[in-house]
């Protein structure tokens, strides 16, 4: 359940439950990498939102929307530069930079 605030923070997991991510509201086993990678908000087979980023090669699935965003640096992330914009193209609504977890 996203809370009120519409933020909703998911964190890697190490294998005693616990993560690094201030504001985590779901902790999961995954490892991101710095691009080109997809991430998918989904429910059964309904999306409801996508973000791509990094450079995609001609074999790579893209999944994402419009173009990808810019590949992060290693210990930085990307995130949406306005919390309540979605036009459809990542590389114009994701940015890469510090990590903010929670914060719009």
């Amino acid at each position: 359940v996203i809370p009120a605030d519409g933020l909703f923070v998911v964190a890697d997991g190490f294998a005693d439950g616990t993560t690094q991510v201030a504001n985590a509201d779901q902790i999961a086993s995954f490892d991101f990498q710095n691009g080109p990678d997809s991430v998918v908000l989904s429910a059964g087979e309904l999306i409801f939102d996508a973000v791509g980023y990094g450079v995609f090669a001609a074999g790579d699935v893209f999944a994402g929307e419009g173009n990808p965003s810019a590949d992060p640096a290693a210990g930085s992330a990307i995130a949406r530069l306005f919390a309540n914009v979605d036009t459809n193209d990542n590389a114009s609504d994701f940015a890469a930079g510090a990590p903010t977890p929670g914060s719009a």
